[in-house]
């Protein structure tokens, strides 16, 4: 919307008085953005013609340079008199603050669109008007502010009025250890201090705004008492402290009730009635604190139910205690006794504890200091009752006790006597117990005096232990056994049947409290088992410790040829191992077997493990794996081979193991295969096998073929076959096979 200055000077017909006094001045325009709470810094753009005058001559009149007057929103000007009278105060006024306001100096800025008229007025009564125009701002960047005052610690964003040639705007802080700013425009206040904050066009940094950043530390008000407890009707000043921006700040005080406290303007509070309420504090500034306080009723009198008394020791006196007034907030109250030893004091119950003389007071707890005595007399007691603390007797035993009052001079010396069961034990008047039955009870010795002296006596009755006996009375052992003795202890019903247990040579072997024997060393000694209840009654038992085997190792070759032998030889450890005789094993005794003096026989190429075992139980055993190279085979050591088998391998029809049994040709395959040799392809045609030789020229290991049966020649006119389900395998003549068809060769 624009102004024509047409409109404006309509507006000022017949409001200007003329000046007959001319003089050259100048109008300073500026951009700058003012207002009531933001006037703190303004940055000035001057035209050529500048002047810091604001009049140039003085007169009896007021006239203004210029008549009317265009500004811009946001933007100030300074109005310039031609003339003004000598020595006159000047007040300005604007007709519409709203538009345009004025300040004291003659600067006028812009507040909104419209029209004002701005009337300078001289205190010596003349006065001018002129008419100021404000039209709508050109906005390059404007900030939404120009001027901010914050605590530290407190942010918020910046939000800019761009034209539309500004896309976008970069921010800069001119001291970013008082206040930061980020790209989004977020400030935040840092340290107290100064700084600006400049908003640009990030393409054109002629177009621009400017913020004033004022940073003040955080106000914190602090009481000295945050809370107060007063007694109704007291008076006191609240003291406090202000810490960080708290200059120039005005304080108010206020009560949440002022029924109970009130507070004056200068932080006095009057407790007013019992009860709470908050009394705070604010400043101008919105920091504020508060203080909980309470009204209390003090108790202002306490009345006894007497004033003295005399008492025995031990005996009780209660003293009753009235409060006033009625209403007290608290009526708790605080007993004491000047002398503790003479009579003690609790919510007014005395109890009266040696001879002397002593003061009970009864005194308010909170809130005042009210109180009130009372005198306590008491009479010599019995401090103390002496008496032995424990008995041991026998059935149907007695003895006296040696029980007396402390000091013998008490008043009153008498003891009475009390048996906590009868039955087990009982007591005279004049301290003889009596023996009844096994068990356990208290004999009790207290002063008749009431002081309430006492002494105990635990009065033991017992059954002795008759007769101990052990569960074993020889034990042979490995080092490292352990077993529990089980004794007998008779009579049953003995008072103590609980055993005690030695070892006449620990190192032998040991034995705890709970009858576990531990077999330590190798040697003999003797562990007695005695009756713990001191009646003598105890049995022994022997015992022998042997040394176990805990190692073995195998000394000896590795390996054999076939046919051959080895001695193997057995070491035990430790070297005084009671018993070092060992069992041999073989894993395969188709391979290697072993004699029962470690001698290892080779039977055919292969491997297998002997293995040795210790013979006292220790389960301690070694192995050793031992190879049977293969040696060429030979008629004779297959002659040999076969001759083993007999007597041993059953006759089984279409059989083919050695050890569970096989026919004739079943037989011939596998002491064959045993040496390498698969002749299974050939059982029925054993006769094709080999080379043909006569009988005469036989070698053992040569078969023999008959008629529907073959065998294994063994040399001297003997073979080796398995002739029927009767007699299995066996070597027999030549002729038990019958006729000879032929003799076949198979290894030279």
């Amino acid at each position: 919307m624009s102004i024509s200055k047409k409109l404006l000077a309509l507006l000022l017909v017949s409001t200007f008085a003329v000046s007959t006094s001319l003089a050259a001045g100048a109008v300073a325009d500026s951009n700058t953005e003012t207002g009531a709470e933001q006037a703190a810094q303004s940055v000035e753009m001057s035209t050529s013609e500048s002047s810091n005058k604001l009049f140039t001559a003085a007169a009896s009149s007021i006239e203004f340079k210029d008549n009317i007057v265009m500004t811009k929103v946001g933007c100030s000007k300074r109005l310039l008199l031609n003339s003004v009278p000598a020595n006159a105060r000047l007040e300005w006024r604007s007709s519409n603050p709203s538009v345009a306001r004025v300040d004291s100096k003659g600067n006028v800025t812009g507040l909104s669109v419209g029209t004002s008229k701005i009337t300078c007025t001289a205190s010596t009564g003349q006065k001018a008007s002129c008419a100021v125009g404000v039209s709508a701002a050109t906005v390059g960047v404007k900030l939404n502010t120009n001027s901010v005052t914050w605590e530290e610690g407190r942010s918020g964003h910046f939000k800019p009025t761009l034209s539309s040639s500004v896309k976008s705007v970069t921010y800069k802080s001119s001291n970013t250890r008082v206040a930061t700013v980020d790209k989004n425009g977020l400030l935040k206040a840092v340290a107290p201090g100064t700084c600006k904050i400049t908003c640009a066009s990030a393409t054109d940094p002629n177009k621009y705004d400017v913020c004033k950043v004022t940073v003040v530390s955080k106000t914190q008000i602090k009481l000295a008492n945050p809370v107060l407890v007063l007694n109704k009707g007291i008076a006191k000043k609240a003291a406090y402290t202000v810490a960080g921006s708290g200059k120039g700040l005005s304080f108010k005080w206020s009560s949440s009730n002022s029924s109970i406290a009130t507070v004056s303007p200068t932080g006095i509070i009057t407790a007013k009635a019992q009860g709470n309420c908050m009394i705070t504090i604010t400043a101008s500034n919105g920091a504020a604190a508060r203080i909980a306080v309470t009204v209390v009723q003090p108790i202002t009198s306490i009345k006894l139910s007497g004033s003295k008394a005399t008492l025995e020791p031990g005996h009780k006196k209660t003293v009753t205690a009235t409060v006033g007034p009625s209403n007290a907030t608290s009526k708790s109250l605080v007993w004491s006794s000047s002398n503790s030893s003479v009579a003690t004091v609790s919510k007014g119950v005395i109890t009266a504890v040696g001879k002397g003389t002593c003061i009970i007071t009864c005194r308010s707890k909170f809130y005042s200091n009210i109180s009130v005595s009372y005198k306590v007399t008491v009479k010599q007691a019995v401090t103390a009752v002496s008496m032995e603390s424990a008995v041991k007797l026998n059935e149907n035993s007695t003895k006296r006790l040696t029980a007396k009052a402390v000091p013998n001079t008490a008043s009153n010396a008498r003891l009475s006597f009390k048996s906590s069961n009868a039955s087990v034990a009982a007591v005279s008047s004049n301290g003889v117990i009596t023996a009844k039955s096994k068990g356990s009870c208290v004999i009790t010795a207290t002063a008749t005096d009431g002081s309430g002296k006492s002494a105990k006596c635990r009065v033991t009755v017992v059954r002795p232990v008759t007769n101990v006996k052990l569960n074993a009375h020889t034990i042979s052992w490995n080092v490292g056994k352990k077993a529990h003795f089980r004794p007998t202890v008779t009579p049953t019903t003995a008072s103590n049947i609980s055993v005690k247990y030695t070892s006449s040579n620990r190192r032998v072997a040991m034995v705890d409290g709970n009858g576990l024997l531990t077999a330590v060393g190798k040697g003999t000694c003797t562990v007695t088992c005695t009756a713990a209840d001191g009646s003598g009654k105890k049995d022994t038992c022997k015992v022998t410790v042997k040394q176990p085997v805990r190692k073995l190792t195998i000394s000896g070759g590795s390996s054999v040829n076939e046919g051959s032998s080895i001695e193997l030889k057995a070491v035990a450890a430790p070297s005084n191992a009671t018993n070092k005789n060992v069992t041999w094993s073989s894993s395969d005794k188709t391979v290697a077997k072993v004699s029962s003096t470690g001698k290892v026989t080779a039977l055919k190429a292969g491997k297998a493990t002997i293995k040795c075992t210790a013979k006292d139980g220790s389960r301690v055993a070694a192995s050793k794996t031992v190879t049977v190279k293969a040696v060429k085979p030979t008629g004779q050591k297959i002659a040999d081979y076969a001759a083993q088998w007999a007597g041993v391998t059953p006759y089984v029809w279409g059989g083919k193991s050695l050890r569970t049994g096989a026919d004739c040709s079943g037989f011939v395959c596998c002491i064959y295969e045993n040496f390498g040799y698969d002749l299974w392809d050939y059982r029925v045609d054993l006769d094709m096998v080999g080379d043909n030789v006569s009988l005469a020229k036989a070698q053992p290991g040569d078969i023999v073929v008959y008629p529907g049966h073959v065998a294994i020649y063994a040399g001297n006119g003997m073979v080796t076959h398995a002739l029927n389900e009767n007699v299995g395998v066996l070597t027999t003549p030549l002729s038990w096979g019958g006729t000879v068809r032929c003799v076949r060769r198979v290894v030279d």
